[in-house]
């Protein structure tokens, strides 16, 4: 626009007017631009915050709808002020050298309507084309990623049954009576098996130490992770004993001494393969937990091995997964534990049916998942991910083109007088395309 008035303001100078005076004139009209560019932004966010909210809140497991509130952040002065300084600082960033460019003109040459700058880019503009291509390239590729990693993590098998299953996390344990025995004599219930943590949390860490295999050998230790379980516990999940047995009714404390461990610390603590009847020492890695007295550690002791439980966990996607590496029996009647429920039909159904009789038992209780929904939130997480960055990309990339557009119109308007020269020596419409477009393949280059 500063080109396209340099006769304007070359008339302007003439008669009289100095060049801080026009200098600041077009100060005021980017000014007055920028304010009102602010003033759109803010009401257009308005908008679209309120329709992505309403989105996200449709689209939202209903488990977890339950128990997050979105809004629409409601607006202050401090909102003001930001947009107010944005439109000065976007006025002296980007108007202040266009107006200093537009000022500095050869008064003679402009009054004849000649364009008094040379017409070859400058690094700014090559600079700003490569950092506006650049960052549209960047965001339309991250989307990409978003949507591969939502793909991948919408198929994930995290090695236990998840179609049929939901997690109940207790809130009163002086209650816990109460819920057991509402949960046991519900029609939808087919199966009850309890653990802590409970799946798909997370799994604190223990030092295993396993004991020599011949007198006089030496043992063996390793990290591994542990969770305590039920015997209904393995069979709920579907997680396969490859070796020996799972727990037994009997073995329902850590006191009977007894653990099952999964393929991964057989691997580490038995390289022969054979971990059957051997004894292994566990100690915990954290101290009780004051403020959680509710948490499980195990005991201090020998424990012997009774079997060998299939690995469970994932590691393919960005939101990974690290399921057990030794199992330490216990009962659902245990402060601590969580309810892992096999159900029958629906288990969005079975859920609702459960939160109606359970709520009022305890108005405290904890949360109510089907596992399925907690598996499906990385998938969730990445594909509203997928969607901002569509987003933002997409804006980006127009932001783009209106750049190379301005600069190859800025390029043109300044080479006029050039390309009506080539034009009368024979140069044909293409040929003066090619040489205006070949000088933004370089930065566009660049940028991608």
């Amino acid at each position: 626009r500063a080109v396209a008035r340099q006769r304007e303001i070359g008339v302007r100078l003439s008669l009289g007017a100095s060049r801080r005076r026009i200098v600041r004139q077009l100060l005021t009209e980017s000014l007055l631009l920028a304010l009102a560019s602010a003033a759109c932004g803010f009401a257009i966010s308005r908008l679209f915050m309120d329709a992505a909210i309403r989105l996200v809140v449709r689209t939202m497991p209903p488990e977890v709808a339950e128990s997050v509130t979105l809004s629409v952040p409601s607006a202050d002065w401090r909102v003001v002020i930001f947009l107010v300084l944005g439109a000065l600082v976007s006025t002296i960033f980007f108007g202040l050298l266009p107006a200093l460019q537009a000022t500095r003109l050869e008064l003679v040459r402009t009054m004849r309507g000649e364009v008094t700058r040379d017409g070859r880019p400058g690094r700014a503009r090559h600079a700003l084309i490569a950092l506006q291509v650049g960052a549209s390239a960047m965001l339309l590729i991250c989307a990409a990623v978003f949507l591969r990693s939502a793909a991948a993590a919408s198929n994930i098998d995290v090695g236990i049954r998840t179609s049929d299953t939901i997690i109940v996390s207790l809130g009163t344990e002086r209650m816990r009576a109460a819920i057991l025995q509402e949960v046991a004599t519900h029609p939808s219930v087919a199966t009850i098996a309890a653990s802590s943590p409970a799946p798909l949390e997370f799994i604190r860490a223990a030092t295993a130490t396993a004991a020599p295999a011949q007198p006089g050998g030496s043992s063996i230790e390793a990290p591994v992770g542990y969770q305590f379980v039920s015997p209904e516990y393995f069979g709920v999940l579907e997680i396969e004993i490859l070796q020996g047995r799972g727990f037994t009714a009997a073995e329902r404390a850590a006191e009977a001494g007894v653990m099952v461990v999964s393929e991964r610390v057989v691997s580490r603590l038995w390289p022969d393969g054979n971990p059957l009847g051997r004894v292994v020492r566990l100690q915990a890695d954290h101290p009780a937990d004051a403020k959680n007295p509710d948490a499980l550690r195990p005991p201090a002791r020998n424990y012997e091995v009774i079997g060998v439980a299939r690995d469970v966990g994932n590691h393919d996607t960005a939101f990974s997964f690290d399921g057990a590496g030794v199992y330490v029996p216990i009962t659902g009647d245990k402060a601590g534990t969580s309810l892992t429920l096999r159900v029958n039909g629906d288990p969005s159904a079975a859920r609702a049916a459960l939160l109606e009789r359970l709520t009022p038992i305890d108005p405290s209780l904890g949360d109510i998942t089907t596992l399925r929904t907690r598996v499906g939130m990385s998938a969730y997480i990445l594909q509203s991910a997928f969607w901002i960055t569509v987003v933002l990309g997409a804006l980006a990339l127009a932001l783009t083109v209106s750049g190379l557009f301005s600069v190859l119109s800025y390029l043109v308007e300044q080479r006029s007088k050039e390309i009506g020269v080539r034009m009368a020596l024979g140069a044909s419409a293409r040929d003066v395309t090619g040489l205006v477009l070949w000088q933004s393949v370089a930065p566009v280059a660049v940028g991608l």
